[in-house]
This record gives structure tokens, sequence and C-alpha cells, in this order.
């Protein structure tokens, strides 16, 4: 085959289940937390730490059974930062040969809720002028702001998916009356809905299901070893019976599950966006728009943002910083802003990354260039090549390895031959 060809990277598959995501939910009252928090029982996992995410306060009726609660401030920030200080000490008791666990219950109405919470605040914002002359508006929330929040839900998955131990969520699950595709309800038709994000049961590798009037249920899990075995009546250790028994992880063994996720913020060759200029005699009046203050803040907020981001990315030492700084950036409000101005002086370590000069990339496409090249050179973009080693204990090594060509030369002092 002719042309320049990226060379085909393949692997075998390992056979082995990676550590899973499973949803517990249920209608009201039906135990879903305590099954969840029964996985804390299992002498194969060493720590279990516990989230109260739906504001019920009612871990702490659960002292008996051998776990911690993780303190929220209640902001979403400090949320995302648990979630990773709770990865970062799994990843300790995972280098020892232990497992941990982590909990999140209500996740489907609190994380899911809290977001929806935010879209609503920035859509009243966005109509505030509107709603100031009449607080009885019906407005409109607009698809971009939709948009943000699976952004922000799509970040939250990605770190639970990036905890080396099992991880399990708890919602509400209940029978409702149908909907059809104009808003309107159907008659006599029912469908089943669970709360948090529409996709969560897609995401998840495993499914639970529990109910007040019947022992819980395996819905579904992703993959071959499950085949269709429900657990055993009135067992209360179903999910280590999941994790251990039916996937087959195995502390010291398994690890997360090996997965990509496709990014398509980049501009391709034949994409460069090209402004024509407009000939002088076809424009039309000049306008003049002046920023208020606040869109002035917002900018220059942005764009030091950006700037931040860059600099990040060009000094990540390691991959788990070009990591962390992939994430902040992916989740920042300057991830679609164009930085190719940036990276003047960044020339090696954007050439590194296969980006021409003057093209645009924006700061989230960066970050996954910089991760990518992490993961396939083991070093980072704009690295110095190796220099020779001309530092004076060097030179004195060498110049005291040398020796004379001739036979009964003696042999040289060290700073001639450093001279010669």
């Amino acid at each position: 085959m002719s042309g320049n060809v990226t060379a085909l990277r393949t692997r075998r598959p390992t056979g082995r289940a990676g550590w899973p995501l499973i949803l517990v939910e249920g209608e009201e009252k039906s135990g879903a937390t305590g099954l969840a928090l029964h996985l804390a029982a299992d002498p194969r996992i060493a720590q279990v730490w516990a989230m109260d995410l739906g504001g019920r306060g009612v871990l702490d009726e659960f002292g008996d059974f051998g776990f911690d609660i993780i303190d929220l401030d209640g902001t979403w920030h400090d949320f995302l930062d648990q979630l990773d200080a709770a990865t970062a000490a799994a990843e300790e008791i995972a280098a020892e040969g232990g497992v941990a666990a982590l909990v999140l219950d209500e996740f489907g109405t609190g994380e899911w809720g809290a977001l929806m919470s935010w879209v609503k605040t920035r859509a009243r914002r966005a109509n505030r002028p509107q709603l100031a002359r009449n607080p009885d508006l019906e407005y409109r929330v607009s698809g971009n702001l939709w948009d943000d929040a699976d952004v922000r839900h799509a970040a939250v998955m990605r770190r639970l998916r990036a905890f080396p131990g099992p991880v399990v969520l708890t919602s509400h699950g209940r029978w409702i009356t149908a909907t059809g595709k104009d808003g309107e309800l159907i008659r006599d038709a029912r469908e089943y809905k669970i709360d948090g994000h529409r996709q969560l049961a897609a995401t998840v590798n495993a499914w639970v299901q529990t109910s007040r009037d019947a022992d819980p249920r395996v819905v579904g899990v992703n993959g071959p070893r499950w085949d269709g075995a429900q657990p055993a009546e009135h067992e209360e250790n179903i999910l280590g019976w999941l994790v251990f028994d039916v996937l087959g992880c195995e502390p010291g063994v398994t690890t997360v599950r090996r997965g990509v996720t496709l990014d398509a913020d980049e501009v391709l060759p034949g994409e460069e966006i090209t402004t024509p200029e407009t000939p002088q005699q076809e424009r039309g009046p000049r306008r003049i728009h002046r920023p208020t203050p606040t869109q002035r803040e917002d900018a220059a907020e942005t764009a030091r943002k950006a700037a931040t981001g860059v600099d990040a990315l060009a000094s990540a030492d390691s991959l788990a910083a070009a990591e962390h700084v992939s994430r902040v950036a992916h989740e920042s409000t300057a991830r679609d802003v164009n930085v190719s101005g940036l990276l003047e002086p960044y020339a090696k370590f954007r050439d590194d990354l296969g980006v021409p000069a003057g093209v645009e990339v924006t700061l989230a496409s960066l970050a996954k260039r910089v991760v990518a090249y992490w993961k396939k050179h083991g070093t980072a973009p704009g690295a110095p090549a190796a220099a020779e080693d001309t530092t004076e204990e060097a030179a004195e090594e060498a110049a005291a390895a040398e020796t004379v060509e001739q036979s009964g030369q003696e042999e040289q002092p060290a700073q001639e031959a450093r001279v010669a």
C-alpha cells in the first residue's frame, strides 16, 4: 500500500473483567442503600467509602456496616476533588494488593439533579430582564445549556471509571405513564423511569434492581460472564457475589477497564477555517459594539484560564500530571478557546504535537494531544533530546579511561585529556 499510512495498533483481549460500575436502583424504601453498603462486609474488600448525594443524611444509620463517609461541602468542585482524592487513596490500597470500593448514594437524584438546577439557574439568569417584568413568564431553556450539563456528567463518569475498584451508584426507579414524542401523556401506556441522566443505565457495567415485595434481582451485566444467574434467596452480600463470583474480579489482579472515548474536537487537514476578505464597497455601515464591564471581565478571565492551561500542559512532567491538567481543561470555560497564538513560545512543543503554526486548535484538543503523546512516547512533548554529558566529572572520567595509543607511553594527565 502506497502513501503515508499509520501503522496498525492491535492487542489481544485479556479475558479478564475490569472493576465494574454498578447501578442499584428500585422503588422508594426498597433497600437499595443497604444493599450497596453491604459490600463493606465482604472480607475481600479492604475499604469502602460512601457519599451522600441526596441530602437525606441516612448513611450514619448504617454505622455497623464498617465503612467511612466522605464529607462534602456541597459545591461541585469539592465533589470532583473528593472523587479524585478517593481514587488516589484507592490506588495506594491497590498497590498493596487490597481493594477499595466507592458507594455514591442517591447518585441519580443528587448528581443529575444538581446539574438540572444549574441549567435552570443559568436559564433564569439569561432571561432575567424579561422575568423582572413578568415573573410568571414561560421561558425556554436553550440546548447549549443541556450540552454543558452533559459535559459535566461525562467528566464525572470518566472519574468513576478510573476508580481502581468497584463503584456502586444508587438511584430510584419506578413505573410512570408513558410520554409521546409530542410531550403528551399516552393513556394506558407505562414506561420505567430511573432518576438520573437518561443514559445512566446504559453506561454502567451491571444493573441490580430492588423491590419492596421481592428479593433483589440482577437485570443485566456487560460481557459473557453472566449467564442470567440470580443471587441465592435472602443473600445479603449480593454485590460481593456479583463482583467476585460472577465477574471473577481478583484483588491484586483486576484493573480498571481499558476504554477510549473519542474526542472529535480537532481541526483535520482540509478543515482549516479561512475568512475571505469582504470588499470595502460591499460592507454595510460599521456598528461599534462596546462590551459591558461584566463581559470584559468574563472574556479576560477566560483568556487567563486558556493561557494558564497551555502553560500547565507544556510544563506537565508526568502522564498523571498531563491527565490531571487535561481533565481541568475539558471542564474549563476556556475549553473551546483557540490557543494557537499562545503556542508561539513553545515551538518544539507545538511541533511534537503535530500542530501546524497558525492552525486553530482549542485548549481541549491540545490537552487531548498532550495526553496521547505521553502515552505513546513516555515523555513530555517539547522535551529536549538527551544532551551529551559535558560536566567536569564526566570529562574527568573520560580522561581517566583514555589510554595512550602507543606502547610504553605514559598516560596523560586528565587536564591534558580535556584540552585534547
